[in-house]
């Protein structure tokens, strides 16, 4: 019954509960995305087999279920799992007999009434559009009817619609049900499926993550009617259902011209295969523009998740056009010096300080990799661009080093004065010092460069390692990014002690800790309700995309033995892969064993990072 290629899940080996928080996630490239739980159970508001994108990453869930049942010698059985308030409806489970993920879609495998069904959903590329197929089989000596009740949906996938919305519905010809209400447009069509229209609602379905977060998690679906067929004693059949989502109707026809069925791609189901894979769904079109997705479900596209993600998504995959597109963009909006921290609603906004100096490394990194006669097409253009950015750093810079306010990845806390801040503008003063000369029109930071030297380590150095803020001795990683960039300011013999230190007290299976053990503030688990995960979420959670910057390191300091110790401490992470998200890693994870994963359930970051390291450091395949 078709493909079983994949990473295959045993479903009832598993169990119920372990099933609900293993979850799948197919993207679509415009940053719209179906997922679900392994079982099919929705269980975060960002749920949904359809949720579509609009310009500039507006995000809306339209299509929350598929719900199947199957009548068999007059008996009715349930494929879905649903929670309704405190009750879980698990009949579907019984009947479910396995799922596997497959890069660009998911299958789903039943026994039930005789009949053997499988279920594919499939992921459209550059569509808000799905498939789903079901082949059935029916051994069972009767005439069996297999139907499907869409559960459809109508709001932004940050909102939750607690008593729903007021849908219409109806029936096109004989292939085509419709459901819309004045923001959204569905269709369904299916030429082995007969429609018909038969509004009615689903009350008090219930998202289990978010009611554990103290968050609104009770809503209300709309069905716009049935989808039905009848199955004869011993027959073999596939129907396939096509679903599409627009603003209106014309939309939603236009959408349904593009859906191209393609076959599955051809991929390993090794732990580093599914991670390219998920590489590749952050990129994104949005509004015209080639961008970066910081993480599913519900992050956009931010300045300094993009600059840290641009070598492992783009540059080790090859995906040079793409990294020169998202460069681009980000550098011809920078303003007074700093490229925008994020784009709301397709409009920049400015106020972080480490990700512009971020950008500066990856055009060096773009260059390295690109060569320069390419490079040069994308500075030469942009070069005061550039150059504003070391004009406004220098404007902040007093005896050597930069005196600012917060504005840093850790965004939970106070960090003024930071250390990596310190160490990116340092780097930076050295790249666009060396890329001057490429662009023939070379600028002399010597000066900056030996006031920063003169001043850093006696600011920083504390004997043991390097003060995470200026007069602040926290015990963090972020001085570990400082040993890691090209120039560092950093000397060999306190950056090995340091590393010594990081490696005792942060270093984890799944990444580094964001604080020390020891300190009052730290929280080893991210769990509760908003407050009380904002303390935990830069005080201890473990972040992945540390381990990054922390191989970069060993392997700088420790050459080829540096690099043997790089593998193993990288092996760990991927072997998490799969583990929450299937094919993917999490924004951040536990700080004590066993380490759970929170956060996001697919990052940018965390994703980049691991094959940035392998490729780069563990595997020695960055140019020269």
């Amino acid at each position: 019954m078709g493909d079983s290629g994949g990473y295959a899940v045993d479903i009832q080996a598993a169990g119920v509960e372990a099933c609900a928080r293993r979850e799948w996630l197919l993207t679509n490239g415009l940053g719209g995305y179906s997922s679900s739980s392994v079982l099919g159970l929705n269980t975060r508001k960002y749920h949904g087999l359809l949720v579509s994108s609009r310009d500039d990453l507006q995000r809306r869930v339209v299509l929350d279920y598929m719900l199947e049942e199957v009548e068999s010698e007059g008996e009715v059985h349930s494929l879905g799992v649903v929670e309704y308030g405190d009750t879980l409806d698990d009949r579907g489970f019984n009947c479910l007999r396995g799922f596997t993920y497959g890069f660009d879609r998911v299958r789903f495998s039943y026994e039930v009434g005789g009949l053997k069904i499988e279920k594919v959903v499939a992921a459209v590329e550059g569509v808000n559009a799905l498939t789903i197929s079901y082949d059935i089989i029916n051994d069972s000596g009767s005439t069996s009817v297999f139907s499907v009740r869409p559960l459809v949906n109508s709001r932004g996938f940050h909102e939750i619609n607690p008593m729903g919305r007021e849908f219409n519905s109806s029936v096109h010809g004989e292939n085509i049900l419709s459901a819309w209400d004045p923001d959204d447009h569905l269709m369904f069509f299916s030429e082995a499926f007969t429609p018909q229209a038969r509004g009615s609602w689903y009350r008090n379905l219930k998202y289990r993550l978010e009611d554990e977060r103290g968050e609104q998690s009770i809503e209300d679906l709309f069905c716009p009617g049935v989808l039905s067929l009848e199955a004869g004693a011993g027959d073999s059949l596939r129907a396939e259902v096509f679903v599409a989502a627009g603003e209106d109707e014309q939309s939603t026809a236009e959408a349904f011209k593009s859906i191209r069925p393609a076959g599955s791609p051809v991929l390993g189901s090794d732990s580093l295969s599914m991670l390219r894979w998920a590489g590749d769904s952050f990129i994104v079109d949005s509004g015209g523009y080639r961008t970066v997705i910081a993480g599913y479900h519900w992050f956009q596209d931010w300045g300094r998740d993009t600059m840290i993600s641009l070598p492992g998504l783009t540059l080790v995959s090859g995906r040079l056009g793409d990294a020169r597109a998202i460069l681009a963009r980000f550098i011809d909006n920078i303003r007074d010096g700093r490229i925008p921290t994020r784009f709301e609603g397709g409009t920049p906004k400015y106020y972080g300080y480490d990700g512009t100096l971020w950008m500066i490394d990856r055009v060096k990194e773009y260059t390295r990799y690109a060569g320069v006669e390419e490079a040069l097409k994308l500075v030469a253009p942009r070069w005061d661009k550039i150059t504003s950015v070391i004009d406004f750093y220098s404007g902040l810079s007093e005896d050597g080093l930069i005196s600012h306010r917060s504005g840093t990845w850790m965004d939970t806390l106070p960090r003024d004065d930071a250390v990596e801040i310190q160490c990116l503008w340092y780097n930076a003063l050295n790249v666009v010092e060396g890329l001057s000369v490429l662009v023939n029109h070379p600028v002399d930071y010597s000066r900056q460069i030996s006031d920063f030297e003169s001043s850093f380590m006696d600011a920083y150095w504390n004997g043991q390692y390097l003060d995470d803020c200026r007069g602040d001795g926290s015990l963090r990683p972020n001085q570990v990014i400082g040993v890691s960039l090209d120039y560092s300011p950093v000397p060999d013999r306190e950056a090995s002690q340091l590393m010594k230190v990081v490696e005792e007290e942060l270093l984890t299976p799944c990444g580094l800790r964001t604080l020390a053990s020891s300190d009052t503030r730290y929280c080893p688990r991210y769990v509760g309700g908003v407050d009380e995960r904002a303390r935990a979420y830069h005080n201890g959670t473990v972040w992945p995309w540390l381990i990054g910057p922390y191989v970069r390191a060993a392997v700088k300091l420790g050459g080829d033995a540096g690099r043997e110790h790089a593998q193993e401490i990288l092996q760990p992470l991927i072997n998490r892969v799969s583990e929450s998200s299937i094919g993917s890693l999490n924004e951040i994870y536990d700080a004590e064993d066993p380490y759970s994963p929170r956060g996001a359930v697919s990052q940018a970051w965390s994703v980049a990072e691991v094959l940035r390291a392998y490729s780069e450091d563990v595997a020695g395949e960055r140019p020269r």
